[in-house]
């Protein structure tokens, strides 16, 4: 035990002989239980303080505490305090001190007052403590009544005012970030939660209750409530987004629907995160919810557009066919009859390339219109792309030879084999060709060349036209090239779109290069190289000498069409027959016995799918071609027609080489054997 004079410890055992500089030591060690007692001598004679029984985690707390903790018996002597105090005045040590010793002379007063109050409750005063250096320090003091080793006293609580006006000061920034983040989830409509997740209990902003249609004091926010919110449809979905986000650790993103009490439907789109505890548990998620109904809708309007956009373009194509098709039709039976020599053969030349012109705008904005929408299905097969290039150069050889163009191709003596659909990658060669045509002057020069590049099989389509700018966005629908206009044939700008879409479609891409305007262009195609089966031979052609005439029933309701196919079929030596509704072409079929048989899909009362099951019905109805005619040619359209029995279908209006190629097929007389004995639904 120790025995101290008014600020001095003097020895009086010799267990512990501090001096008065080492008074506090001795306190910090009764604190920390390292001594039992502590004795201080003062005017009314010595007193002994014991600390054995404090807890000491609580003790090391105040030890540690930001503000000054002190204990003041009711005299005013300081018999505790942490070490903030001291260093607040500038001091070496206060214990022992009078309180108000330290206190200026103007504040003394009050300042007595307020711990005679605070020894009988809870107080508080500001006041100006003298420092060290007699400098004034402006404190707030919170004093509360306390029993300290059987004494009165009053514990006391200090907070300079600089650091509650530091304090002031930051909650005040808190607050100005809190109602910055209101305003900016308010003008934003974010609806936001809180979720403990051991608990389940929600706090929700205001607009979260306002999506979810709850009103403000209608329901306790929970997990519970939450979910039945949500549509039927998307409430499993969006549970189970949940659980696996908190499972995995990973942020919760999910869209799902909420149907409010009055049946109205809003899209929400909710994101979060979650904080695990030490042991690695979900304890708690936090996150928004935006309204994106206004979004979805839009979006909805977009593909209602877009679908009305598809089907007015079909339509369009439609209707655009069936006047082409007679026109088509006749042009080609009048050349065929009046012979090169005929001083009016330029002008049925004229008409063909037109229509034709026509007829390929009218297929190239479709084309467009169905690849944009993922309706084309690709028909993959192996095969070789030099024989593709080949086959697309000489079906531009007559727009090649129009403008006096010099065609070359290179090709390896060796197949360049790649996976894909010929139909189409010979539209992409077609389509690089013609535009070379198109925007070469005439006499031009025109190099095709196909090679293997690594794992790549390339095809590049060479010309000397009026070449590109720097900035040329020449694969953008509806691009055409700046400054060509007097060289161009007209366009709507679609061809080279095709093709990059039906190139990438093939794992593939295409690049357009030039060194600039007036130094033509180099369209390179890059594909993936295919080592999987060998590439088939072509079948061998039917040869037509020596096929024996044929007869052919044209069944469609537009009397021009149906009249005009007549016509072109009798010039390419056919016995036809012409009929203008359903069920008499139904009849003639069994009459007439045709060897093939043209049907018109868009037939009134009994239309062409109907026609076609109930001729394949009839004893004979098998054994013969049945051709679809329409100016309907999507993907899903000829399936359908597939399914009604038809063996092939033609979109209007056909080419004379389509009908030439169907006539050798029906008069293969192998070909007769397989569709008779092919079943159909």
């Amino acid at each position: 035990m120790a025995k101290k004079d008014k600020g001095r410890i003097s020895p009086h055992f010799s267990r512990l002989a501090p001096v008065g500089e080492e008074a506090e030591e001795t306190l910090h060690a009764i604190v920390l239980g390292e001594a039992d007692a502590l004795v201080i001598e003062t005017d009314k004679g010595p007193r002994v303080y014991t600390l054995k029984d404090a807890n000491e985690p609580y003790r090391r707390l105040v030890e540690h505490m930001a503000d000054a903790a002190l204990i003041v018996e009711d005299d005013g002597t300081i018999l505790y305090c942490n070490g903030r105090l001291p260093r607040m005045l500038g001091r070496a040590s206060v214990i022992s001190l009078d309180f108000l010793d330290l206190v200026s002379p103007e504040d003394r007063a009050r300042t007595k007052r307020a711990f005679a109050e605070g020894a009988e409750a809870d107080t508080s005063i500001e006041a100006k403590l003298v420092a060290g250096d007699n400098s004034g320090v402006a404190v707030r003091a919170s004093i509360t009544p306390m029993e300290f080793a059987g004494r009165r006293c009053v514990a006391v609580v200090i907070v300079a005012l600089e650091d509650i006006e530091a304090l002031k000061a930051s909650e005040a920034r808190w607050r100005a970030s809190e109602e910055r983040l209101e305003l900016a989830m308010s003008a934003g409509r974010l609806a936001a939660w809180d979720l403990d997740l051991l608990s389940e209990e929600v706090v929700w902003n205001r607009w979260h209750l306002e999506m979810m249609g709850y009103a403000p004091n209608e329901v306790t926010p929970s997990l519970r409530a939450w979910w039945q919110r949500i549509h039927p449809e998307d409430r499993d979905r969006a549970i189970e987004a949940f659980e696996r986000a908190k499972n995995e650790r990973c942020e919760y993103s999910c869209e799902y629907r909420v149907v409010r009490p009055d049946g109205t439907i809003r899209h929400a789109d909710a994101r979060g995160q979650f904080h695990y505890d030490l042991q690695g548990r979900a304890i708690r998620s936090y996150g928004v919810v935006m309204d994106v109904t206004e979004r979805k809708q839009a979006e909805l309007g977009l593909q209602e557009a877009n679908r009305q956009k598809d089907s007015f373009l079909a339509t369009l194509a439609h209707e655009l066919r069936n006047p082409l098709a007679p026109i088509h039709n006749a042009v080609h039976v009048l050349q065929k009859k009046h012979g090169a020599g005929d001083p009016d053969a330029p002008l049925f030349g004229m008409i063909r390339r037109q229509t034709e012109h026509l007829t390929r705008l009218v297929d190239d904005l479709l084309e467009i219109s169905r690849i944009s929408c993922g309706k084309i299905e690709l028909r993959k097969e192996p095969i070789d792309m030099s024989a593709i290039a080949r086959d697309a150069l000489e079906s531009c050889r007559s727009l090649i030879e129009k403008k006096a163009h010099k065609a070359s191709l290179k090709i390896p003596g060796a197949p360049l084999g790649v996976y894909g659909d010929p139909v189409r990658l010979a539209q992409v060669i077609v389509n690089l060709v013609n535009n070379a045509v198109k925007y070469t002057p005439a006499g031009g020069v025109i190099e095709i060349e196909t090679a293997r590049e690594g794992d790549e099989i390339v095809c590049r389509v060479r010309d000397n036209g009026v070449g590109l700018r720097p900035d040329a966005r020449v694969f953008d629908l509806f691009a055409q090239i700046e400054g060509s206009e007097h060289m161009s044939e007209g366009g709507l700008g679609i061809g080279l779109a095709l093709v990059r879409k039906l190139v990438e479609m093939h794992g593939g891409r295409v690049d357009a290069q030039s060194a600039g305007p007036g130094h033509g262009s180099e369209f390179i195609v890059r594909l993936p190289e295919d080592d999987g089966p060998s590439i088939p031979q072509s079948a061998a052609e039917t040869d037509p000498e020596g096929v024996e005439t044929l007869r052919a029933l044209v069944i469609d309701d537009n009397h021009d069409v149906g009249e005009s196919l007549g016509m072109l079929l009798e010039t390419l030596g056919t016995v036809v027959r012409v009929t203008y509704d359903g069920p008499s072409g139904v009849a003639a079929s069994v009459e007439f016995e045709p060897d093939l048989v043209f049907v018109d899909i868009g037939m009134p009362v009994v239309d062409g799918y109907e026609t076609a099951r109930r001729i394949r019905e009839q004893a004979r109805g098998r054994q013969f071609l049945l051709v679809a005619l329409s100016g309907w040619g999507q993907d899903e359209d000829r399936l359908r027609a597939r399914e009604a029995g038809f063996d092939l279908h033609l979109t209007k209006p056909a080419s004379v080489d389509d009908i030439e190629n169907l006539l050798r097929r029906a008069g293969d007389p192998k070909f007769r054997q397989a569709s008779a004995a092919t079943p159909r639904e």
